[in-house]
Order: C-alpha cells, then sequence, then structure tokens
C-alpha cells in the first residue's frame, strides 16, 4: 500500500517511489489516492478508514497474504503511513518512508521500518522523522547503536526485537526528492527480507 506526497496533480497517486520496478510480479502495489491533495492523518479520520476499506477490497480481490502486508510513503504519505504503523500496527508487517513521519500515541502492534530522510530537505524537517524512528526504535526494543548496511548510507539499529529491524537512511543535498534510485530499491529490498 502505496501513500503519495501532496499535490494538485489529479494523478496525484502517480507521486510515489517507483517500487514496482523492483518488485516486478511478485508484489502487488496498491496506490490509494487522497481524496484532497494530502492525506488526512487522524487516527480516526477518513483516511485511516480509507485504509481498512483498500485491504477489505483487495483481500477479497486477489491472493494477498495478509501476513506480509507493508505501507510505503512520500512526504505527506510517509506521515500517513506512519499513523497507519501505530494505529494499524497490528495489521502491517513493516513500513518504508522517505522525507516524513511522526511518532504515534497509544500504538497497537509494532512493525519493522525503514525511514529516509534528507538532512537539507527545507520542506519537511528531518526531525519530524527523527521523532517516527525513534518511536520505532522504543516499540521495537532497539539500542542505541546500529551499523552500517547496504545501501550506503542506512544503517540498522541493533538489539532490535525478532523480526522488527529499524533502519534509517540520512542522505544529504538530495532535499525534499523522492530519491527514487535509492528508496525504490531500498524499500522493496527491505519487504523482501521480512
Amino acid at each position: 500500500y502505496q501513500f503519495h506526497g501532496c499535490s494538485d496533480n489529479p494523478m496525484r497517486e502517480t507521486n510515489n517511489v517507483p517500487t514496482q520496478r523492483e518488485s516486478g510480479a511478485d508484489a502487488i502495489v496498491v496506490r490509494g489516492r487522497a481524496v484532497d491533495r494530502c492525506w488526512d492523518t487522524m487516527a480516526s479520520g477518513p483516511d485511516v478508514a480509507f485504509f481498512d476499506a483498500l485491504v477489505a477490497e483487495v483481500e477479497a480481490t486477489y491472493c494477498a497474504d495478509p501476513e506480509r502486508r507493508f505501507a510505503a510513503g512520500y512526504s505527506g504519505g510517509a506521515f500517513m503511513t506512519h499513523q497507519l504503523a501505530c494505529v494499524r500496527g497490528d495489521q502491517l508487517r513493516g513500513v518504508a518512508t522517505i522525507a516524513g513521519g511522526q511518532p504515534g500515541r497509544d500504538c497497537v502492534g509494532t512493525v519493522a521500518a525503514l525511514l529516509i530522510h534528507d538532512r537539507t530537505d527545507g520542506v519537511v524537517d528531518i526531525a519530524a522523522s527523527e521523532r517516527a524512528r525513534d518511536g520505532h526504535l522504543e516499540r521495537n526494543g532497539c539500542g542505541d547503536t546500529s551499523s552500517a548496511v547496504e545501501p550506503s548510507p542506512c544503517e540498522a539499529y541493533e538489539g532490535c526485537d525478532e523480526g522488527l529491524p529499524v533502519v534509517w537512511c540520512e542522505t544529504s543535498g538530495m532535499n525534499h526528492s523522492r530519491q527514487d534510485d535509492l528508496a525504490a530499491p531500498a524499500f522493496w529490498d527491505f519487504f523482501a527480507s521480512l
């Protein structure tokens, strides 16, 4: 399930990291489209209900494995993805985001998480993703130390609970771009590893 960045484009659902070029036929890629230009990230908002309806429709229509349900988002979609990681954490296996996040409160369940954010992002301050990362670290029982993993410049935190890795990728000089060349393979490789 992919959640686009804020956009006035009537085809705003295309404003997503192109994970399908990495997954090929090995995934069902569902791109939701917000009614407005951005997602309503309130826990009780209409877009969380929209996600629930999407899941029900997809899994009634396709042979989809509910144990391998993932969410990914860019910018405003990253905020939406982290909200879902919190309020639907018992229904998702993992999330991957770029340029956005929120820590969540009173979360249910836990999810594996990969977060990418550029330190020169002038639209969404990197602190948003850092807070989301720290929330995942706490919920997933991770330690404070990390070590380099592929792709560079990513780091995986040590001591996380079994099956609940947290990976942080801090870039520089990419501003608020989707960073497709980094994000698409990073997202898919992360999901495929879970």
